[in-house]
């Protein structure tokens, strides 16, 4: 079962997908995210905020609930944009 953080990035890049915008599997999150932004540079923000908060989340040492709530709200703000 893979964690929370895990299940809304796959849903993230999914919604890339859905936007012409494919992660390559050699590539990582903070990579990816460039190269999202230049591809949709009106997106470039969203894009970045979520993929930091990603990384913090799941590399980092911000494990918290909140953490996590900010992270899912960024991504459905961004799905459903």
């Amino acid at each position: 079962m893979l964690d929370p953080e895990v299940r809304l990035y796959q849903r993230f890049c999914k919604q890339l997908e859905r936007l012409g915008i494919h992660r390559l599997a050699s590539e990582g999150p903070a990579d990816f995210a460039r190269r999202a932004g230049t591809i949709r540079p009106q997106a470039a923000g969203a894009i970045s905020e979520i993929t930091e908060l990603f990384i913090a989340i799941r590399y980092g040492n911000k494990h918290g609930k909140e953490q996590l709530a900010r992270f899912s709200q960024a991504v459905k703000v961004f799905y459903s944009g």
